[in-house]
């Protein structure tokens, strides 16, 4: 998962790279980046003027700008070694989980440059998931299920407190991947085959 801006969602492929779908199923922008980096994308999400996309194998961030085209930066930005495959926005701050200490997630300034950027720590909050493989944003707070159990917690934006809302049934031996928020529901998905929805109460 990635994120949604102007009707198009955003996403990463492991093999092929970044891509954005847009509501009629087409593909309105990335495409084999793959090539170019020597790696595929778990995820790509829209800040500003670019896009960023973590490296299909937890190296990194990389940048383009929202044309696909203009300004790639090639060389990835990995702040802190932390290795992030997940990313969420809102709409000024990256947020990306961590591939190395894989509970926590990072809140990170972005500085833009021509050729280049820079990922900046702000918070790094401790969830208590054993792993978080997605992450979301909605109104003031990034939402994440535990892959390796039940707990879905919501973080702070603004301060990094992480709060337990609820755990989930547990997935058949399967995991879960993301929650999302919207409106007063949210939908949690994972390799269940199954979606699932719940009131936020």
């Amino acid at each position: 998962g990635g994120g949604v801006r102007e009707h198009c969602y955003y996403t990463g492929q492991i093999s092929w790279g970044p891509q954005a779908w847009d509501t009629a199923g087409t593909r309105t922008g990335g495409t084999n980046i793959q090539h170019l980096v020597s790696t595929g994308s778990k995820c790509a999400t829209p800040v500003g003027e670019h896009v960023f996309f973590t490296h299909g194998n937890g190296g990194g961030v990389f940048r383009i700008d929202s044309d696909w085209q203009g300004d790639f930066v090639t060389n990835a930005v990995n702040p802190g070694g932390t290795g992030p495959e997940a990313l969420a926005t809102d709409g000024t701050h990256l947020y990306g989980n961590d591939d190395n200490n894989t509970g926590l997630i990072h809140k990170y300034a972005i500085g833009n440059a021509a050729g280049s950027f820079t990922l900046t720590e702000v918070w790094c909050a401790t969830t208590g998931l054993t792993r978080v493989r997605g992450l979301s944003y909605h109104e003031g707070a990034v939402y994440a299920v535990d892959a390796m159990g039940t707990n879905v917690v919501a973080v702070d934006t603004a301060t990094g407190a992480s709060t337990v809302l609820f755990s989930l049934p547990p997935p058949a031996g399967k995991v879960y991947y993301q929650v999302v928020r919207s409106g007063d529901r949210i939908y949690v998905v994972g390799s269940d085959n199954a979606l699932r929805v719940y009131d936020t109460d």
